[in-house]
C-alpha cells in the first residue's frame, strides 16, 4: 500500500512537473513586446502621512501601552492615532467582517466604539485641536470622508464618488483638510476642503487624465465611454476586474491609443451584466476582451505566476501573464489588434 501511494504520489509530481514545464517553456510562450511595458507610471502626489508616535504600539492585532495591553486582540489593526490631550486612542480594527472605529481610554480602562458603516473604516487620525477624528469609509462604490467630534458625536461625511484616497492630512487649525485621491478617469489630484465638506477647491491637478464620460453601468459597474462617440457607432468593450474603482496607466494607455469602451466593474460579471452589454446600442458584442478574468465569447486576459517575467502564453481566448504584467499585456495586445481591425466611420459592420 506504500508502494503503491508512492508511484501515485510520484505520477501526479511527473505529471506536474511536465505540465509547469510545458506551460513555463519559452517554446510556448512569447517575448512581451517593449512597447506594451513602457506605458509611463504617472507619479504619485506628494502625501503625509499622519504620525503614531507617542505611547502607543501595535503588536498581533492589539495596541499596548509599554507592556500592558489598552484593548482586546482583534484579527487586525489598520490605523490608530494617540491624543495626549484625552489621553485616548482611536483606532480602526477589524472585529468581524469589516474595520470600525474604537476610541480606547489610554489606560486601557475602557474602549468604546463609533456608529458603525457596513463597509471598511479606515485611515483614523486626530485632528490637531477640537476634538475631531477623521477616517475614510472604503465602500463598493467609492470612498468617502467622515468626520467625528467626539463629546458630541456630530459628523459630516463628504462623498468623493468613484475615488480612492490615498492620504488625507488636517491643517493646524483642524478647519480644513486635504486629500489625495485618483479616479477612473484622472491620475492623482489634491482637493482641500473645510471639515463639513464645504468650500472645496482643488489644489493640484491630476497629471492625465482621460477624455471619457465616466456613467454607471450595471451592478458593481461603471462605464468608460469616449466623449466624442459617434451616432451609430459601435464600441469594442473592454472589461476590466478590479478591487477598486481607482485609475490605472495601462487602461489610460488603452484608451488613449485606441478606440473602445471599458467597463470596470468590482466583482465577476453576471448574466445581468452580459445582458447590459448585449442591450447597451453603442457597444460591439461581437468585440469583447476581459482583464483579469473570463467572459462569454471575450478573449480574456489572466494572471499566471507559472508564466515566465517578460513573456506571455496565448491558448485559443486565453493570453496569460505574470500577475504584475497583466494589466500592461493585456492594454498592449488589445491597442495592436484594435488597430489592426479597426472599422471605418464608427461603423459596426
Amino acid at each position: 500500500m506504500v508502494i503503491c501511494n508512492r508511484a501515485t504520489k510520484n505520477r501526479a509530481f511527473i505529471f506536474k512537473s511536465l505540465a509547469l514545464a510545458f506551460l513555463t517553456s519559452c517554446a510556448s510562450t512569447t517575448p512581451i513586446p517593449k512597447a506594451w511595458m513602457s506605458v509611463p507610471e504617472t507619479p504619485a502626489v506628494a502625501a503625509v502621512t499622519p504620525s503614531t508616535d507617542g505611547p502607543i504600539r501595535h503588536e498581533n492585532g492589539r495596541l499596548y501601552r509599554g507592556d500592558k495591553p489598552i484593548t482586546d486582540a482583534f484579527a487586525a489593526i489598520d490605523s490608530f492615532d494617540y491624543s495626549e490631550s484625552r489621553d485616548e486612542v482611536i483606532f480602526s480594527a477589524k472585529k468581524g467582517a469589516s474595520f470600525d472605529i474604537g476610541l480606547a481610554a489610554g489606560d486601557g480602562s475602557l474602549t468604546n466604539w463609533l456608529p458603525a458603516d457596513a463597509e471598511d473604516e479606515l485611515a483614523v487620525q486626530w485632528a490637531p485641536r477640537g476634538n475631531k477624528v477623521s477616517y475614510i469609509v472604503r465602500t463598493r462604490l467609492g470612498d468617502i470622508v467622515r468626520t467625528f467630534h467626539i463629546p458630541t458625536s456630530f459628523q459630516f461625511a463628504v462623498d468623493f464618488g468613484t475615488a480612492t484616497i490615498r492620504s488625507l492630512t488636517w491643517d493646524a487649525p483642524a478647519e480644513r483638510y486635504t486629500v489625495v485621491y485618483s479616479t477612473l478617469d484622472s491620475s492623482e489630484r489634491t482637493e482641500s476642503l473645510r471639515y463639513d465638506g464645504t468650500a472645496r477647491r482643488i489644489e493640484a491637478q491630476p497629471k492625465t487624465t482621460i477624455a471619457a464620460d465616466v456613467i454607471p453601468f450595471a451592478a458593481d459597474a461603471f462605464a468608460l465611454r469616449p466623449r466624442d462617440l459617434r451616432y451609430s457607432e459601435k464600441l469594442p468593450l473592454v472589461v476590466w476586474i478590479a478591487d477598486r474603482f481607482t485609475w490605472s496607466d495601462a487602461r489610460a494607455s488603452l484608451m488613449q491609443n485606441a478606440r473602445a469602451a471599458s467597463i470596470v466593474v468590482t466583482r465577476a460579471p453576471d448574466e445581468a451584466f452580459w445582458k447590459s452589454v448585449r442591450e447597451t446600442a453603442w457597444l460591439d458584442p461581437s468585440r469583447i476582451y476581459v482583464v483579469n478574468g473570463t467572459g462569454q465569447d471575450a478573449i480574456n486576459f489572466v494572471a499566471d505566476a507559472r508564466v515566465p517575467t517578460g513573456r506571455y502564453l496565448r491558448k485559443g481566448n486565453v493570453v496569460a501573464a505574470a500577475p504584475a504584467a497583466i494589466q500592461s499585456v493585456a492594454a498592449g495586445f488589445i491597442t495592436e489588434q484594435l488597430k489592426r481591425t479597426s472599422r471605418t466611420n464608427g461603423s459596426s459592420q
